[in-house]
């Protein structure tokens, strides 16, 4: 498998239960990022649909996929999880 097409795999595949995703410190809210970032909405915008299933790291302070993981991973409870995804 070539790196290109391991790359193209790990981009098509869904983000699992234990990856960024859920961890406390993932943010997917569209303006909690552009409040984070100056500037990108007179680039685009995080409600693009560029931005599916990416977000803020607020641990990193990036944007990320939210399809891996890190050692800073703290999982969110439930209830918490469908507030801050949506």
């Amino acid at each position: 498998m070539t790196r290109l097409s391991r790359i193209a795999a790990f981009l098509a595949s869904p983000a699992t239960a234990d990856s960024c995703t859920s961890c406390h410190h993932f943010d997917r809210a569209p303006d909690r990022i552009e409040d984070a970032m100056p500037g990108l909405s007179a680039l685009a915008s995080a409600q693009a649909s560029t931005f599916d299933g990416n977000g803020l790291c607020r641990f990193h302070d990036r944007i990320i996929n939210g399809r891996g993981r890190c050692a800073a991973f703290v999982d969110q409870p439930s209830s918490n999880a469908a507030l801050r995804l949506a």
